[in-house]
């Protein structure tokens, strides 16, 4: 019996962390208008339109948010805009919902090949550049 009152108490208390993980787990909604969120907005989301109006369809509540998130820039590095998707099931009927879809972020440039190390210069190479550089400096001079 003392062995079943413990387990029933470590269930109890993993049950009350589990509780309180999901309770304090902030959840990040991005208002799009109307009382409509997205879970996750910007280049790459897939995330469900949640609180579309009443009366009004899926599809104008997801083309509405994907306006206003436009209107904010949050599109803008990916092309300018969502796209909204109607989920289906495997027989291609439509489901539940609507997902606003974004492309993901076009990729950096590649970085320029790095520059050959230059060679040093020979003592006769700076010698012949110091005396060059001596004689436009005097010839200058002279026509002054």
């Amino acid at each position: 019996q003392p062995q079943t009152a413990r387990c029933s108490k470590l269930a109890g208390m993993a049950m009350l962390a589990i509780s309180l993980s999901l309770a304090t787990t902030p959840s990040v909604e991005i208002d799009c208008g109307s009382g409509m969120t997205v879970e996750a907005a910007g280049c790459g989301m897939d995330a469900q339109v949640m609180g579309v109006p009443d009366g009004t369809s899926w599809e104008d509540g997801c083309k509405r948010c994907n306006e206003a998130l436009a209107l904010k820039g949050v599109f803008d590095p990916c092309g300018g805009s969502g796209l909204c998707a109607l989920p289906t099931d495997r027989f291609g009927r439509t489901t539940y919902g609507v997902w606003l879809k974004a492309h993901s972020a076009p990729s950096p440039p590649p970085s320029p090949p790095p520059l050959a190390p230059e060679e040093p210069l020979s003592r006769d190479a700076l010698y012949l550049a110091a005396a060059a550089l001596a004689a436009t400096a005097a010839t200058a001079a002279a026509a002054s």
